[in-house]
């Protein structure tokens, strides 16, 4: 790999990553459930090992969640 295809890689990681978070502070949760694949496993931070399996499980997760106001900060 050379620096080039390493730089867009890094990009594109960078993007997907500040899109799922202004998707989650959006509460779009279609959206964001959209970004895991079908099989994917997700477990929140406050519980790292309890995980949620399947996509459609994860969107119920977020469904299931009170309305709240937020905004994450990503930096490098």
């Amino acid at each position: 790999m050379d620096r080039d295809e390493r730089r867009a890689i890094e990009h594109d990681c960078e993007r997907l990553i500040r899109r799922y978070v202004n998707l989650n502070d959006a509460q779009d949760w279609e959206a964001v459930a959209d970004l895991y694949t079908e099989g994917a496993r997700f477990a929140r931070p406050s519980k790292p090992d309890e995980f949620i399996v399947g996509r459609e499980a994860i969107l119920a997760s977020f469904r299931a969640r009170a309305p709240r106001v937020q905004r994450h900060v990503v930096a490098n």
